[in-house]
């Protein structure tokens, strides 16, 4: 995987003219969770299976493609660990750090999201999505991985043995790049209890939760995703919301709010504390009463990659300390990128979509 075939998600949404074209003749369809009340666990399978009570589906006229960038070529048995770990994280890591001149990318762990070859896309739609990572399709609800607080956990919950534990020592890294996020692990974890002091007056675990950000002076840290096809993708594809209308759009729902959170809880995940909270975010459907050109143009301008190859990969902004601090809110940046798998109005009867991500922190 060279550096130009790492293009960053953030950077296509700028509006470059050799990345984007509008595509009029696809009206794509896409659920938003409908309801103010933060979802019961139990309800999260029907949610991001797309068959909740509580799901809107909401077209949007302007969809927008992102052009072919590379021919499609063989790709590994993402189920090799060794090969993942040895050879694919080094890669993706070294890419990252080089395109978006990072300090730190350190590989934190991979799905691989594979099916029956026989399975068709509207088979894979009825699967449980929580039942089996092997079979697990896409998510059909616009959702969020973290919450700003919710994100700020996971680097919060990194233990000291992380690179023993994920098994990501030479040459997967080197003793200096170990060395490296640790110091600079330490550098965010004391500006945040600093800036939670000034603000909340305490550094308790709570106060974390409540935590607005914006007085934050650390270094600047994200999470990524790092997500490709482990073939072409002839369904259900995966749309990227542009997030910078989204979050400047509160006022086409009535209450003002934008999404709903809810509780995740992560158990025995390698080289993270045992049990640890988490949050996730689902953007909550305008409003019946607003206007549709604000519904349709504004809200929900989505992006994706038709026919999308192994070499076309989204790298996916999940969370960005810089989104909070005042700093962050002048310049536009936005917390995260929102998205959804949607269904293309030809797909029946095509193969389901196949997928490998790679969760990443990126210290800069």
């Amino acid at each position: 995987m060279s550096g130009t075939q790492t293009a960053v998600m953030e950077a296509k949404l700028a509006g470059s003219d050799t990345c984007l074209k509008s595509s009029n003749d696809l009206i794509a369809s896409f659920n938003f969770y409908a309801s103010p009340d933060k979802p019961d666990i139990s309800e999260i399978a029907s949610i991001f299976g797309g068959t909740s009570r509580r799901l809107k589906a909401v077209p949007c006229p302007e969809t927008y493609v992102i052009s072919p960038s590379a021919a499609a070529s063989s790709v590994p048995d993402f189920f090799d660990n060794d090969y993942v770990q040895e050879r694919y994280w080094p890669e993706l890591t070294t890419a990252l750090r080089s395109q978006l001149g990072l300090r730190s990318a350190i590989a934190m762990n991979t799905t691989t999201r594979d099916v029956r070859p026989e399975t068709t896309a509207r088979e894979i739609n009825h699967l449980n999505p929580r039942e089996d990572k092997k079979s697990l399709g896409g998510f059909f609800v616009v959702h969020g991985d973290y919450s700003p607080a919710g994100g700020r956990a996971h680097l919060r919950h990194v233990l000291p043995t992380f690179f023993d534990d994920t098994k990501c020592l030479e040459p997967i890294t080197t003793p200096e790049e170990r060395t490296k996020f640790f110091q600079l692990w330490n550098s965010i974890q004391a500006a945040e209890q600093q800036a939670i002091l000034e603000e909340q007056g305490g550094t308790e675990e709570q106060h974390m939760w409540a935590w607005s950000g914006r007085n934050y002076t650390g270094p600047r840290w994200a999470i990524f995703s790092v997500w490709r096809p482990l073939e072409v993708v002839q369904s259900d594809p995966m749309g990227i919301m542009d997030a910078r209308s989204f979050f400047s759009s509160s006022s086409l729902h009535e209450d003002g709010d934008q999404y709903v959170i809810y509780d995740r809880t992560y158990k025995d995940r390698p080289g993270f504390t045992s049990s640890y909270r988490s949050e996730n975010i689902l953007p909550i459907a305008p409003s019946a009463t607003a206007p549709v050109e604000a519904t349709t143009q504004q809200a929900y301008r989505f992006f994706w990659v038709p026919d999308q190859t192994p070499e076309e990969i989204y790298v996916l902004k999940l969370f960005d300390s810089e989104a909070q601090t005042i700093r962050g809110r002048r310049a536009g940046v936005v917390e995260c990128a929102p998205h959804s798998a949607f269904t293309l109005p030809d797909q029946d009867g095509k193969p389901a979509r196949r997928s490998v991500e790679v969760r990443v922190f990126a210290i800069w």
